[in-house]
């Protein structure tokens, strides 16, 4: 019975340490993700006072790297595209061979 509260606690210990992990990593990533769309976070923007003017803009995820987004995503159009032609391919040989009865 104690080796199964012992057990208990130790799961309950690493699922809490596993959850730390998790929100460390999930706040992490936001972050960056804010970081690359150009958007400034809450606080950040609570600071700056109304009315100041902005001399320089970080540029946006989009306006920094839109050439290779858009080269990745076609990329990844003309991946799709191969998939499903071969796809097809392979379905029209396979009812070729298939024996007649």
């Amino acid at each position: 019975m104690a080796h199964m509260t012992v057990a208990r606690i130790e799961s309950q210990t690493i699922n809490r340490r596993a959850m730390t992990a998790r929100t460390k990593l999930l706040t992490i990533c936001a972050s960056f993700v804010l970081s690359i769309a150009g958007l400034a976070p809450v606080s950040a923007a609570r600071q700056m006072q109304r009315g100041a003017e902005i001399y320089f803009r970080e540029p946006s995820g989009w306006q920094a790297y839109g050439g290779a987004i858009a080269l990745i995503i076609g990329i990844i159009v003309l991946q799709a595209a191969l998939i499903s032609r071969l796809l097809y391919e392979q379905r029209r040989r396979r009812y070729a061979e298939a024996p007649v009865f």
